[in-house]
């Protein structure tokens, strides 16, 4: 009743379940791939919305469900310091740490220098470009504060894309997820997240 009403109020067409209670206590969700304590509350029931959650899904495992985000050291409630990279429209076409340092680290800021994160807030802090391969910078001849415009095509950058360095007050569990998503790809990351990584085995790309 209520709750599902103020659920898909907050949530629209991206509401998929909500936990219930019998005391009338509702938990809005918006994906449900797992599920977590199953058996455990005799007062608590899940409510699935049909058009999203054909099928109810298996009980999480390890690495799954609500911790599934967080690591040891609990990155997700760090301030974090990423490299995003864009598409002319401001559309998200990729994320990975830089090459320097890790993003968790306090010294990132620094570390970086000018072409580095300006600043941290909830929603991400955006510094201008280090790399702008937008059409009209390469038509300025001016290709973000760390690069040259020929390192665009020396590296294979699609026209169209750049390159910022972000900063979240409290780093997002989908931005920890595409950090540790990119370590296991063998990414900037590797180095910095994944405990078998070698601090000089960078990836082939402009320093960033």
């Amino acid at each position: 009743g209520d709750g599902f009403s103020m659920c898909e109020d907050s949530f629209g067409d991206d509401l998929v379940a909500i936990d219930w209670g019998d005391e009338g206590d509702c938990y809005c969700q918006h994906d449900c791939e797992c599920m977590e304590d199953v058996g455990d509350s005799e007062d608590t029931y899940l409510i699935t919305r049909d058009s999203a959650v054909a099928a109810l899904p298996h009980e999480c495992g390890p690495g799954e469900g609500e911790n599934a985000d967080e690591d040891e050291d609990g990155d997700e409630d760090e301030e974090c310091c990423v490299h995003h990279t864009y598409w002319a429209d401001g559309s998200l076409a990729g994320t990975t740490c830089p090459q320097c340092c890790s993003p968790f680290d306090a010294s990132t800021m620094s570390s970086i220098g000018n072409a580095g994160c300006t600043g941290y807030s909830d929603a991400g802090e955006v510094a201008p470009p280090f790399l702008d391969c937008r059409q009209e910078a390469i038509d300025a001849g001016s290709c973000g504060t760390g690069h040259i415009c020929a390192t665009c095509a020396d590296y294979g950058v699609p026209t169209g894309q750049y390159w910022s360095f972000v900063g979240y007050a409290s780093c997002p569990d989908w931005v920890v997820d595409a950090l540790y998503e990119d370590a296991e790809d063998g990414g900037n990351c590797e180095s910095h997240l994944d405990e078998d990584g070698d601090e000089d085995d960078w990836t082939d790309g402009p320093a960033g």
